[in-house]
């Protein structure tokens, strides 16, 4: 069986040999399509399905400070666990392509290729940096036992609800969830909440009558249907008892990063389910 991620992964490497062959003109052009093409599926929900969040302002701070007097003497300080260095990696990928720091900053500072020339301090980030990250990139994925399959249901657009503000929370929750940093992924939480909140008045001005409405369209299937109804009960509670859309003191910190994603897929799930089974 063919790969389905190989295309993405040849991609990837063929845009690494524009980019060592590029010389110092159009390299940091070459670059960018670099940076793009992780950002786009499937790579982009594969990462962040393999990998942790992490604190790369920190991190590329701290690799700042071990710069001395001598040209190419910073060093980067890798997580020694290959999931927290592929999302590093990733994390710095991006960073330069915001362009800060700048690509040639870290490649003549961090991977200085000895001649003086920018074209070799490029390569040497390549063949030291670029080339490093899709071989553990392409290890992990290998090795996952199962596909991620909450992560790719999140890439997914849903489907139109006919609501323009819903649709634009929802889209904005999704492409903030698939930022590694856990800012963004705070704030994505937050979105989704909202939408949850806007969706529940969706099919009448009266909540509880719009909830009911929306579930029933679900199943009208007994036992089911009570299970949706104690958990869009139980949603409700988090979303008013965690610091999640209300931020007063009596309200809990949700802490953990891993929490928030626990609760963003746990609110994705019943809104996924109830907006296909809405719309047929």
């Amino acid at each position: 069986m063919t790969n389905p991620l190989q295309p993405a992964f040849d991609e990837l490497q063929d845009i690494l040999d524009d980019f060592e062959a590029s010389g110092y003109q159009g390299t940091e052009a070459v670059f960018t399509r670099f940076v793009a093409a992780l950002d786009r599926e499937p790579v982009a929900s594969l990462v962040t399905s393999l990998t942790p969040p992490v604190a790369f302002v920190p991190w590329y701070e701290a690799a700042k400070s071990t710069t001395g007097s001598m040209v190419g003497s910073g060093h980067l300080n890798w997580p020694v666990d290959r999931a927290e260095r592929v999302s590093m990696m990733r994390e710095l990928f991006r960073a330069i392509g915001n362009g800060e720091p700048g690509l040639w900053e870290v490649a003549h500072t961090f991977t200085y290729g000895g001649s003086g020339q920018f074209a070799d301090d490029f390569e040497a980030f390549s063949r030291k940096i670029a080339r490093p990250f899709l071989r553990d990139l392409s290890r992990l994925a290998n090795l996952r036992a199962d596909p991620p399959v909450l992560s790719e249901a999140v890439a997914q657009p849903f489907p139109p609800t006919g609501d323009l503000t819903l649709d634009g929370l929802l889209s904005s929750a999704r492409d903030g969830f698939r930022d590694m940093d856990p800012s963004s992924r705070r704030d994505s939480l937050e979105k989704l909440w909202d939408a949850w909140e806007r969706l529940k008045t969706i099919d009448a001005s009266d909540k509880k009558l719009s909830v009911k409405a929306l579930l029933d369209g679900v199943t009208t299937e007994p036992h089911f249907r009570q299970i949706l109804e104690t958990e869009a009960r139980a949603l409700t509670d988090i979303g008013n008892g965690f610091h999640i859309r209300h931020f007063e003191t009596s309200k809990t910190e949700l802490g953990h990063p891993a929490l928030v994603e626990y609760l963003f897929h746990r609110l994705w799930a019943i809104i996924w389910l109830a907006l296909a089974t809405r719309a047929k």
